[in-house]
Protein backbone atom coordinates (compact mmCIF):
# COMPACT_ATOMS: atom_id res chain seq x y z
CA UNK A 1 0.00 0.00 0.00
CA UNK A 2 1.06 2.96 -0.17
CA UNK A 3 0.18 7.04 1.34
CA UNK A 4 -0.89 10.45 -0.09
CA UNK A 5 -1.57 13.34 2.15
CA UNK A 6 -3.35 16.04 0.79
CA UNK A 7 -1.28 18.42 2.77
CA UNK A 8 2.35 17.18 2.94
CA UNK A 9 5.42 17.99 5.70
CA UNK A 10 8.44 19.05 3.66
CA UNK A 11 11.64 20.66 4.40
CA UNK A 12 13.31 22.77 2.28
CA UNK A 13 17.17 23.02 3.14
CA UNK A 14 17.42 26.72 3.67
CA UNK A 15 14.92 26.63 5.97
CA UNK A 16 16.34 24.61 8.76
CA UNK A 17 15.89 26.58 11.77
CA UNK A 18 19.14 25.29 14.04
CA UNK A 19 18.37 27.39 17.72
CA UNK A 20 21.48 27.79 20.53
CA UNK A 21 20.36 25.03 22.45
CA UNK A 22 20.16 22.28 19.89
CA UNK A 23 23.42 23.91 18.22
CA UNK A 24 25.22 23.21 21.74
CA UNK A 25 23.39 20.01 21.81
CA UNK A 26 24.29 18.61 18.73
CA UNK A 27 28.33 19.35 19.73
CA UNK A 28 28.14 16.63 22.76
CA UNK A 29 27.11 13.47 19.01
CA UNK A 30 29.02 12.37 16.94
CA UNK A 31 26.66 11.78 13.59
CA UNK A 32 27.25 8.73 11.38
CA UNK A 33 25.84 7.25 8.38
CA UNK A 34 24.45 4.33 7.02
CA UNK A 35 26.76 2.15 10.09
CA UNK A 36 23.35 0.51 11.92
CA UNK A 37 20.67 0.75 9.64
CA UNK A 38 19.19 -2.40 11.13
CA UNK A 39 19.96 -0.65 14.45
CA UNK A 40 17.95 2.31 13.79
CA UNK A 41 14.67 0.99 12.02
CA UNK A 42 14.92 -1.38 14.72
CA UNK A 43 14.31 1.26 17.55
CA UNK A 44 12.13 3.36 15.03
CA UNK A 45 9.70 -0.11 14.62
CA UNK A 46 10.00 -0.40 18.61
CA UNK A 47 6.69 -1.84 19.94
CA UNK A 48 6.25 0.10 22.82
CA UNK A 49 6.41 3.16 20.62
CA UNK A 50 2.70 4.54 20.56
CA UNK A 51 1.28 4.29 17.18
CA UNK A 52 3.70 1.98 15.46
CA UNK A 53 3.57 0.82 12.34
CA UNK A 54 7.08 -0.57 10.75
CA UNK A 55 5.94 -4.37 11.40
CA UNK A 56 8.58 -7.27 10.29
CA UNK A 57 7.68 -7.37 6.63
CA UNK A 58 8.22 -3.18 6.27
CA UNK A 59 11.31 -3.93 8.54
CA UNK A 60 12.91 -6.36 6.34
CA UNK A 61 11.98 -4.53 3.23
CA UNK A 62 13.78 -1.44 3.83
CA UNK A 63 16.66 -3.71 5.08
CA UNK A 64 17.07 -4.65 1.30
CA UNK A 65 16.34 -1.70 -0.05
CA UNK A 66 19.25 -0.53 2.54
CA UNK A 67 21.64 -3.08 0.15
CA UNK A 68 20.31 -2.31 -2.77
CA UNK A 69 21.60 1.66 -1.96
CA UNK A 70 18.09 3.33 -2.13
CA UNK A 71 17.63 3.12 1.84
CA UNK A 72 19.75 4.99 4.07
CA UNK A 73 20.46 6.09 7.96
CA UNK A 74 21.55 8.69 9.70
CA UNK A 75 22.72 7.87 12.92
CA UNK A 76 23.13 9.67 16.11
CA UNK A 77 26.48 8.43 18.59
CA UNK A 78 27.30 9.46 21.64
CA UNK A 79 30.29 7.37 23.72
CA UNK A 80 29.85 4.47 21.78
CA UNK A 81 25.85 4.21 21.92
CA UNK A 82 23.08 5.05 19.07
CA UNK A 83 21.11 7.69 20.88
CA UNK A 84 19.28 8.74 17.95
CA UNK A 85 18.43 8.92 13.76
CA UNK A 86 16.09 8.86 11.17
CA UNK A 87 16.30 6.67 8.30
CA UNK A 88 14.52 6.69 4.57
CA UNK A 89 15.28 6.76 0.60
CA UNK A 90 17.15 8.73 -1.00
CA UNK A 91 16.14 9.64 -4.71
CA UNK A 92 17.89 12.08 -6.84
CA UNK A 93 17.32 15.46 -4.73
CA UNK A 94 14.84 13.96 -2.39
CA UNK A 95 15.07 12.25 0.88
CA UNK A 96 12.04 10.61 1.97
CA UNK A 97 11.97 10.45 5.42
CA UNK A 98 10.00 7.27 6.98
CA UNK A 99 10.75 7.62 10.95
CA UNK A 100 12.72 8.64 13.28
CA UNK A 101 13.72 8.26 16.93
CA UNK A 102 15.52 9.50 20.11
CA UNK A 103 17.46 7.71 23.61
CA UNK A 104 19.10 10.98 24.61
CA UNK A 105 17.54 14.47 24.31
CA UNK A 106 17.95 16.53 21.08
CA UNK A 107 19.01 13.36 19.51
CA UNK A 108 16.17 13.05 17.00
CA UNK A 109 16.41 16.70 16.19
CA UNK A 110 20.58 16.62 15.51
CA UNK A 111 19.74 13.41 13.67
CA UNK A 112 17.90 15.87 10.95
CA UNK A 113 20.56 18.79 10.95
CA UNK A 114 23.14 16.00 10.59
CA UNK A 115 20.45 14.99 7.21
CA UNK A 116 20.56 18.62 6.15
CA UNK A 117 24.49 18.86 6.38
CA UNK A 118 24.85 16.31 3.64
CA UNK A 119 22.64 17.44 1.32
CA UNK A 120 23.87 21.04 1.18
CA UNK A 121 26.10 20.75 -1.67
CA UNK A 122 25.80 22.54 -5.14
CA UNK A 123 22.41 21.55 -5.50
CA UNK A 124 21.37 22.16 -2.57
CA UNK A 125 18.32 24.59 -3.13
CA UNK A 126 16.77 22.06 -5.16
CA UNK A 127 16.91 19.57 -2.89
CA UNK A 128 13.83 18.37 -0.47
CA UNK A 129 13.57 16.90 2.53
CA UNK A 130 9.73 15.11 2.76
CA UNK A 131 8.81 14.29 6.11
CA UNK A 132 5.34 13.45 4.88
CA UNK A 133 3.56 15.02 8.31
CA UNK A 134 3.92 18.02 9.95
CA UNK A 135 4.48 18.00 14.08
CA UNK A 136 5.15 20.45 16.31
CA UNK A 137 8.56 18.92 16.79
CA UNK A 138 9.37 19.27 12.67
CA UNK A 139 7.57 22.69 12.69
CA UNK A 140 10.05 23.65 15.12
CA UNK A 141 13.05 22.81 12.77
CA UNK A 142 12.03 24.89 9.53
CA UNK A 143 9.25 22.06 8.43
CA UNK A 144 5.97 23.25 6.51
CA UNK A 145 3.16 21.71 4.66
CA UNK A 146 2.53 21.78 0.97
CA UNK A 147 -0.65 20.86 -0.83
CA UNK A 148 -0.54 17.52 -2.31
CA UNK A 149 -0.66 19.30 -5.72
CA UNK A 150 1.87 21.81 -5.23
CA UNK A 151 4.15 18.47 -3.92
CA UNK A 152 3.40 16.51 -7.23
CA UNK A 153 4.40 19.32 -9.54
CA UNK A 154 7.85 20.15 -7.83
CA UNK A 155 8.65 16.44 -7.86
CA UNK A 156 10.05 15.37 -11.31
CA UNK A 157 12.24 18.51 -10.78
CA UNK A 158 13.70 17.49 -7.47
CA UNK A 159 14.39 13.51 -8.58
CA UNK A 160 15.85 14.62 -11.43
CA UNK A 161 18.40 16.32 -9.23
CA UNK A 162 21.75 14.36 -8.82
CA UNK A 163 22.27 12.14 -5.96
CA UNK A 164 24.05 13.46 -2.79
CA UNK A 165 27.56 11.90 -3.10
CA UNK A 166 27.49 11.03 0.85
CA UNK A 167 24.52 8.37 -0.52
CA UNK A 168 26.97 6.97 -4.14
CA UNK A 169 27.13 3.41 -3.62
CA UNK A 170 30.46 2.88 -1.89
CA UNK A 171 30.32 5.71 0.19
CA UNK A 172 29.38 4.14 4.00
CA UNK A 173 30.06 4.34 6.97
CA UNK A 174 30.91 8.22 6.70
CA UNK A 175 30.96 10.13 10.71
CA UNK A 176 30.80 13.76 10.00
CA UNK A 177 31.81 16.71 12.40
CA UNK A 178 29.08 18.46 13.77
CA UNK A 179 30.19 21.74 15.39
CA UNK A 180 28.61 24.12 12.51
CA UNK A 181 25.89 22.94 10.59
CA UNK A 182 25.99 24.04 7.12
CA UNK A 183 23.41 26.34 5.31
CA UNK A 184 22.58 26.16 1.92
CA UNK A 185 22.29 29.51 0.19
CA UNK A 186 20.12 30.57 -2.76
CA UNK A 187 20.54 30.65 -6.34
CA UNK A 188 23.12 33.47 -6.96
CA UNK A 189 24.43 33.78 -3.28
CA UNK A 190 28.10 32.63 -2.98
CA UNK A 191 28.93 29.69 -1.16
CA UNK A 192 32.07 27.52 -0.66
CA UNK A 193 30.58 24.65 1.51
CA UNK A 194 32.56 21.84 1.86
CA UNK A 195 30.68 18.78 -0.23
CA UNK A 196 30.25 15.81 1.63
CA UNK A 197 33.19 13.64 1.85
CA UNK A 198 33.65 10.22 -0.11
CA UNK A 199 36.57 8.05 -1.07
CA UNK A 200 38.52 8.15 -4.09
CA UNK A 201 37.64 6.87 -6.97
CA UNK A 202 34.10 6.54 -6.34
CA UNK A 203 31.53 7.76 -8.93
CA UNK A 204 29.63 10.89 -9.03
CA UNK A 205 26.54 9.34 -10.71
CA UNK A 206 22.40 8.47 -9.64
CA UNK A 207 21.44 5.12 -8.58
CA UNK A 208 20.22 2.91 -11.47
CA UNK A 209 17.55 0.65 -10.21
CA UNK A 210 18.19 -3.69 -10.82
CA UNK A 211 16.02 -5.19 -12.84
CA UNK A 212 13.27 -6.50 -9.99
CA UNK A 213 13.31 -3.01 -8.32
CA UNK A 214 12.43 -1.21 -11.70
CA UNK A 215 9.63 -4.05 -12.48
CA UNK A 216 8.05 -3.15 -8.72
CA UNK A 217 8.68 0.56 -9.59
CA UNK A 218 7.52 0.25 -13.39
CA UNK A 219 3.71 -0.98 -11.40
CA UNK A 220 3.44 2.25 -9.97
CA UNK A 221 1.95 5.02 -12.16
CA UNK A 222 3.27 8.37 -10.71
CA UNK A 223 6.64 9.14 -9.60
CA UNK A 224 5.33 10.35 -6.14
CA UNK A 225 4.92 6.66 -5.30
CA UNK A 226 8.50 6.06 -5.91
CA UNK A 227 9.37 8.83 -3.67
CA UNK A 228 7.01 8.06 -0.80
CA UNK A 229 8.27 4.11 -0.77
CA UNK A 230 9.36 1.25 -3.27
CA UNK A 231 7.75 -1.19 -0.97
CA UNK A 232 4.95 -0.85 2.03
CA UNK A 233 4.67 1.95 3.87
CA UNK A 234 3.35 3.84 6.81
CA UNK A 235 3.88 7.27 8.23
CA UNK A 236 6.72 9.43 9.42
CA UNK A 237 6.65 10.01 12.76
CA UNK A 238 8.94 12.07 15.08
CA UNK A 239 10.28 11.58 18.59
Amino acid sequence: GWWSPVSRGVLDLEDLRVSRSLRRSARDFEVRVDTAFSEVIDACADPARPHGWIDRRVRDAYVDLHRLGWAHSVEVWRDGRLEGGLYGLAIGGLFAGESMFHRARDASKVALVGLVDLLCDEHAVRRLVDVQWLTPHLESLGVREVAREDYLRRLPAVLAVPLPRVFVPGLTGTALGHDRPRRPRRAGASSRAAPARRPKGTPMTTLTPPPSLRRRVAAVSAPILLALSLTACGGSDAS
